[in-house]
């Protein structure tokens, strides 16, 4: 549900697939991020497929934890180079880019 949001932003023109992802959030530009693309995150090449630092029990369950920890975090290999399934983190990726783009979280869109 969360990539078929983001791809109607991309459809209305709202956001470019080949764009940065900072240029929607920039703090995402931390750590070697700057030139990761929008592309990169929706097929699971962005290199950050969970954290490297560890958060306390239940962190999963606070969105700007974890986004600003997946912000913060350096790609554990270069992004664009290997797809790799984001199971933990793509819902966090993809919904932050929504929010900054929309100013509303995922939940307030899908309802």
């Amino acid at each position: 549900m969360a990539a078929t949001c983001l791809h109607m932003l991309i459809d209305r023109g709202l956001v470019d697939l080949d764009a940065p992802v900072a240029r929607y959030w920039p703090e995402f530009a931390a750590n070697g991020k700057d030139k990761l693309l929008v592309r990169w995150v929706l097929d699971h090449r962005s290199g950050l497929p969970f954290l490297t630092d560890d958060l306390w029990p239940g962190a999963m369950y606070d969105w700007e934890a974890m986004t600003g920890a997946l912000a913060a975090q350096a790609p554990i290999w270069p992004p664009g180079t290997q797809p790799a399934y984001h199971i933990r983190t793509f819902g966090f990726l993809v919904g932050e880019i929504i929010h900054r783009v929309t100013g509303q979280t995922l939940r307030q869109i899908l309802s």
